[in-house]
């Protein structure tokens, strides 16, 4: 719209990925990961709350893990389920601890404009899984559909893995992660 309106005029644009604040990241030590998968976010039906617990229904989880849903309400409620357990919203060294911890870190929403909550899990060298509501066509086979169906699949591949096998399989993202959405690294390619 800017190119159309301005012509000649319009200066260059550019897309900016958001950044991670890295020293609230690094501030926070690594710690052991626990069998949980989670989610953190807003409670919003936007965000696909109802496919990740039918997801993980069909998965019918191992007994020793457990979905960690983590967010303020905003219009959705999060029923009473197994290996399911809601926590109040978390911030700063709180939320950083939670990614840290968790073995996978899931994002099943229906649309989302960035998601840097992704970003900022894989910083923290947590595996990911992500739905097309997102744009995260990174995160290879753990970018699935939306719906139940492929979260349970990708969730089933993921459990299934050592931890060793995860951290394997997303160390190229780890990486990439912390170069790509480093604010030094968006601001130098913002220089002409």
């Amino acid at each position: 719209w800017m190119k159309d309106a301005l012509g000649q005029a319009c200066p260059p644009i550019r897309i900016v990925p958001n950044g991670v604040d890295d020293g609230a990241f690094e501030a926070v030590p690594d710690c052991p990961r626990t069998k949980t998968v989670l989610y953190l976010g807003r409670l919003h039906p936007l965000k696909g709350l109802d496919l990740l617990l039918e997801a993980w229904h069909q998965l019918n989880p191992p007994a020793d893990w457990e979905l960690l849903i983590a967010g303020p309400a905003d219009g959705y409620t999060v029923p009473e389920m197994p290996q399911v357990r809601v926590l109040p919203p978390c911030y700063g060294e709180e939320k950083v601890k939670l990614l840290k911890s968790a073995a996978i870190f899931i994002l099943p929403t229906r649309s989302e404009n960035f998601g840097i909550v992704v970003a900022e899990a894989l910083w923290c060298r947590t595996p990911v899984i992500c739905t097309k509501g997102a744009p995260w066509e990174v995160l290879g086979e753990y970018w699935t559909d939306i719906s139940a169906p492929a979260l349970a699949t990708a969730l089933q591949s993921l459990i299934a893995f050592t931890p060793e096998a995860r951290e394997a399989r997303f160390a190229p993202l780890f990486d990439t992660a912390k170069t790509t959405y480093h604010w030094q690294t968006i601001a130098r390619n913002l220089l002409p």
